[in-house]
């Protein structure tokens, strides 16, 4: 796997999303922005800021811990919370700039392998990775179950996510489908390609190309989960314990803006409707799940607090979550080039052959 990267595509998908995001940014405060607005910003409690920073910093360590829970063995890890921190910072930089997702899924691995794992080992951890979140995704029954049953459940958003909802459990479902029984779903996908392939114009040898390259990874993800599940349960269930440690974090920096702002929603619905949302935000197919997040936490916000601030509350959780993130990995990614030529070759001159990953 090479990350078929050059320095102009780097730089150009940095650009292209920096200004996309503040387009998307700017419209929405376009959107919710009244005379009032700044009177509520204003009057937001200074005392919270801290507090939302350090929620922010903790979660960058919370990520990491799911690389070190995943490389532990015997008496320890064998990447630190540090490094494994600074691994996901540069990985997430990657995947936002340039959504392809191999390419977040090789750097990871290359990473891993200089931290004396061996490929196979790099690879399986960066799978295990990016599989556990969409995994977890099946708690969405239970907590669509329960706010169904609440009295105050109802809201034209609320019934949004519920119906949303339904075709994302279909795609995990997919998902869990293409991990247990790979064999079933090449068969599906063969199927559903040659359906395809009249409206696509594509010819037979293309089709099979993409077959080959797509159930190549089928199996490859099927393989490595199955034996980490036989293999090492303890550590699966560590590492899920923290993927959702950081889907808390995240619910938490979202409902700490609320308190800045003087809103205190009831803690558990607040927490449920999140928990609904992160599945779109996760499998959104927009660089950094743009205008997509930003919808979602549009409906979030406006169940607790005025339309005409929900806007600024939203670009805070942008700068925790995201815009300062990204600047970290960037700083940390320059470092990364300076002590490792054959990072900067792998990324931006290609010089990683296939063969090798």
């Amino acid at each position: 796997m090479a990350l078929n990267l050059r320095k102009s595509v780097l730089i150009k998908g940095f650009f292209i999303f920096a200004a996309l995001s503040a387009a998307v940014m700017t419209g929405l405060l376009l959107w919710t922005t009244e005379p009032k607005t700044w009177g509520y910003f204003r009057d937001f409690r200074l005392g919270f800021i801290p507090v939302i920073a350090g929620i922010g910093v903790l979660r960058w360590f919370l990520d990491g811990a799911i690389f070190t829970s995943l490389t532990s063995r015997g008496g320890g890890a064998k990447v630190s919370i540090v490094r494994a921190t600074v691994i996901r910072l540069e990985g997430n930089l990657i995947s936002i700039i340039l959504p392809v997702f191999i390419g977040m899924f090789t750097m990871h691995a290359y990473l891993l392998h200089r931290e004396k794992m061996d490929w196979g080992e790099s690879m399986a951890v960066s799978a295990i990775r990016a599989i556990l979140p969409i995994l977890l995704f099946v708690l969405v029954i239970p907590v669509q179950t329960l706010m169904s049953l609440g009295p105050d459940s109802g809201s034209t958003f609320e019934r949004l996510l519920s119906a949303i909802s339904i075709p994302i459990l279909g795609a995990v479902a997919v998902v869990l489908l293409a991990l247990l029984f790979p064999d079933w779903i090449k068969k599906a996908a063969s199927r559903l390609l040659r359906m395809c392939q009249g409206i696509a114009k594509m010819s037979g040898p293309k089709i099979a190309a993409v077959e080959e390259k797509l159930f190549r990874e089928i199996d490859q993800f099927s393989r490595i989960f199955r034996t980490t599940v036989k293999e090492k349960p303890a550590m699966l269930s560590a590492a899920s314990g923290w993927v959702l440690a950081v889907f808390l974090a995240d619910a938490l920096i979202a409902i700490a803006v609320l308190w800045g702002f003087g809103y205190y929603p009831p803690l558990l619905k607040a927490l449920a409707v999140q928990f609904l949302i992160w599945p779109l935000v996760y499998l959104a197919p927009t660089p950094g799940s743009m205008g997509v997040m930003e919808l979602a936490y549009m409906g979030f916000y406006t169940l607790f607090m005025p339309k005409s601030i929900a806007g600024l509350a939203i670009l805070i959780v942008r700068l925790v979550t995201m815009y300062i993130p990204m600047i970290a990995g960037v700083w940390f990614l320059a470092r990364e080039f300076r002590s490792d030529e054959k990072l900067k070759e792998m990324v931006l001159e290609q010089k990683i052959p296939e063969a090798e990953i």
